[in-house]
């Protein structure tokens, strides 16, 4: 049980981590898009 958690936890790490590189193209995306991922 606690491995079926765990996988879909590291799937929304991974989701949130690709925004990572738009960011840097938009200062303002990383900040808005932080707010609703956070």
């Amino acid at each position: 049980m606690t491995g079926q958690i765990g996988c879909p936890r590291r799937h929304r790490v991974q989701q949130g981590a690709a925004p990572p590189a738009p960011r840097r193209g938009t200062p303002e995306g990383p900040g808005l898009r932080g707010s609703s991922g956070a």
